[in-house]
């Protein structure tokens, strides 16, 4: 796909695209990935036998798109919002049937602990 296919698809046909940083040292994302790893190591070691690393994915999608529909994860997830902004659903612990609307913006971070349903 070129990349005029690939800005079309994003920005004028509603697509998505998920780029996964992985445990290659691949870079600056790799080493950012890592820094945070370490920096939360001691709390992630403590906080959760389940998940004692960090993994991470960049999302890009356009202004129109749904890069993921409504799901929960086995695991906690951060959201740093880095460009435009972006609507979330986010289920309340309580119950996951009552949602809240989010709208993230540049520079927003935000928290979803494991299991609670978001899109």
């Amino acid at each position: 796909m070129s990349y005029e296919d690939f800005t079309d698809y994003i920005h004028n046909q509603g697509g998505s695209a998920v780029v996964s940083i992985g445990d290659k040292n691949d870079g600056d994302l790799f080493t950012l990935r890592r820094q945070i790893e370490l920096s939360l190591g001691d709390f992630i070691e403590e906080y959760s036998e389940r998940n004692r690393n960090v993994s991470m994915n960049l999302y890009h999608s356009g202004p129109q798109a749904v890069a993921l529909n409504r799901h929960y994860d086995k695991y906690d997830v951060l959201v740093l919002q880095i460009e435009g902004e972006k609507e979330w659903e986010i289920a309340s612990e309580c119950d996951n049937q009552t949602y809240s609307n989010i709208t993230m913006k540049v520079g927003d971070l935000l928290y979803i602990p494991h299991g609670v349903y978001h899109a």
